[in-house]
């Protein structure tokens, strides 16, 4: 199912607040994926149907985590990378 305009299967960052602007969108998981093609992460979601995604900044610790089907519409703007797990 998806969640706002990031589509199923697919796990986004948005460079706006409530998923908005600018979108990265990935499909691979048990990967980490740079964020580094926007400016900054305001918003996540995650469309996959199951696992969940962890939005971590440049040292690798986790500032958010976005459940299979959920989204998050005030990221941390120190996320840099992605990292889904299934």
């Amino acid at each position: 199912m998806a969640v706002g305009s990031c589509a199923t299967g697919y796990y986004c960052a948005y460079s706006g607040y409530n998923l908005s602007g600018s979108k990265l969108s990935f499909s691979a998981c048990n990967t980490t994926q740079s964020t580094g093609a926007l400016s900054v992460v305001r918003s996540l979601a995650n469309a996959r149907s199951s696992g969940y995604v962890q939005g971590k900044n440049s040292s690798g610790t986790v500032l958010a985590t976005v459940s299979a089907g959920g989204s998050l519409a005030y990221a941390s703007t120190s996320i840099t990378k992605l990292t889904c797990v299934s």
